[in-house]
């Protein structure tokens, strides 16, 4: 028999749910108000027309990537812990037209992190789980206020969590971001906007501003997005990009052992480069690898940190496999 909690907890979850998803909503009742799903020949003409904006903006990224990342020996700068990191992702975004002008943003991230800490770094929360999980949704909108201008936004509703209490409130998280986009000409746009996420541990909001470059034959891009990315790819052939670039990315998670809650903050900068081929139009798959620096794993319980590791330079791999529809 269910116990009594557990409905309660299921309650108290369905509710928070609710209240994060108070952005996200509101874009479902737009595009019923806007009328039904367009027709394939309105979706066509939507995307043969802003095919050139969408393809300089996300830099030939494919809808649907599939990634598995290997970082051997993070040790700990100032202490004896250490780890070995498996990170597996999946993740989809598509636009949806509804109008010429006017498109939903959908779709989903999903990232299992499975750690093997030392014995050292176990004694410092004993009865840690081993891999956490972040499972968000995407529901966003766009209007292109010209042929050369957007406005987009996006909402992530989401769970970061081992799994271990599903309904754990703590757990959920509303991340988002906004930005105006201005194509100055075919090959170059600026934007500007600001993200709501925890790749800062202190500083959640903060402003985005990037710059878009591709050269007049296409085989020069330039991908710019302040403080998140920077990244430079070269074609070396019509089916082949060499690249190289910067990420910073962190997340936090809520985490379970041995009867304590807290807070685990991850957070991560790489420098790397690769090689990225399209085997035809839809199917690409990209091998990287390089280093991460001042690097972070932070453990709070209560929000007081009880360990934080700053890790020493270690080397990564990378392999990825995408599909653009």
């Amino acid at each position: 028999m269910i116990s009594t909690r557990l409905l309660f907890d299921t309650l108290r979850l369905c509710r928070r749910f609710g209240h994060e998803l108070r952005i996200a909503l509101p874009l479902g009742a737009l595009s019923l108000g806007l009328g039904a799903t367009p027709s394939l020949a309105e979706e066509s003409t939507f995307l043969k027309e802003h095919h050139g904006f969408f393809h300089l903006l996300r830099g030939g990224e494919p809808d649907l990537k599939l990634s598995a990342m290997y970082q051997p020996e993070n040790d700990e700068e100032a202490g004896p812990g250490s780890y070995d990191l498996l990170d597996m992702s999946a993740g989809l975004e598509v636009p949806i037209p509804l109008q010429e002008s006017l498109y939903l943003r959908a779709g989903f991230d999903y990232d299992a992190r499975s750690y093997e800490f030392n014995s050292t770094s176990r004694r410092v929360v004993p009865g840690l789980n081993d891999t956490w999980h972040k499972i968000s949704l995407t529901a966003g909108a766009g209007l292109f206020l010209g042929d050369d201008l957007l406005i987009t936004g996006v909402a992530r509703p989401g769970i970061y969590t081992d799994l271990e209490e599903m309904t754990d409130e703590d757990a959920m998280r509303l991340f988002g971001e906004g930005m105006l986009v201005y194509r100055i000409n075919p090959g170059t746009q600026i934007l500007a906007g600001a993200a709501y996420d925890e790749i800062y541990d202190d500083t959640p909001l903060y402003p985005l501003i990037g710059l878009r470059l591709m050269s007049e034959e296409g085989d020069l891009n330039v991908t710019l997005t302040f403080p998140r990315e920077a990244r430079i790819g070269v074609h070396i052939s019509t089916d082949a990009e060499v690249y190289g670039g910067l990420w910073i990315t962190g997340d936090e998670y809520r985490l379970h052992a041995d009867d304590v809650e807290f807070d685990a903050h991850i957070h991560d900068r790489r420098i790397g480069g690769g090689l990225r081929y399209w085997a035809n139009s839809t199917f690409s798959f990209q091998l990287e690898g390089g280093v991460l620096y001042d690097s972070e794993l932070e453990f709070k319980i209560r929000g007081e940190p009880v360990f934080r590791g700053e890790t020493q330079k270690t080397g990564y791999a990378r392999l990825s496999m995408g599909l653009t529809f």
